[in-house]
């Protein structure tokens, strides 16, 4: 994030080495507006990972399938107004609103797995037995 921020001209010139003017205005905005992805993509991939390792693949499933379709298409119907810029802003939209959905789906997992072992769900029948 920190090298397409700084040095957005660069990454420009290795996949358009002849941008100049406004094409080049227009590309460095378009990455400007990209980088705001990364402030919370991370959120949503760790999160579906997270809830695979603890044997809870369905919220995995729900954001994986809301990054990949819904929020996205949803966004791209509220967004198309703005033309261009409505699609550069449908990336860093659909992360935030995985990143919202993300911090949901912890919260409602934290109640489980912040509980004591033995007291989780089906260890506390084979104790009592």
């Amino acid at each position: 994030m920190t090298v397409v921020a700084l040095f957005p001209g660069a990454l420009i010139a290795l996949f358009m080495p002849d941008a100049a003017g406004k094409v080049l205005a227009l590309s460095r905005g378009a990455l400007g507006l990209f980088t705001i992805t990364y402030l919370f993509r991370w959120l949503s991939f760790a999160t579906q990972s997270y809830m695979n390792a603890i044997a809870k693949p369905l919220p995995a499933s729900v954001i994986s399938v809301s990054a990949a379709l819904v929020f996205l298409l949803v966004l791209l119907v509220v967004l198309s107004p703005l033309g261009l810029k409505g699609i550069w802003l449908n990336f860093p939209g659909t992360a935030a609103l995985c990143a919202l959905l993300s911090a949901g789906v912890l919260k409602a997992a934290s109640a489980e797995t912040l509980r004591p072992d033995g007291t989780r769900e089906g260890l506390g029948a084979s104790k009592a037995r």
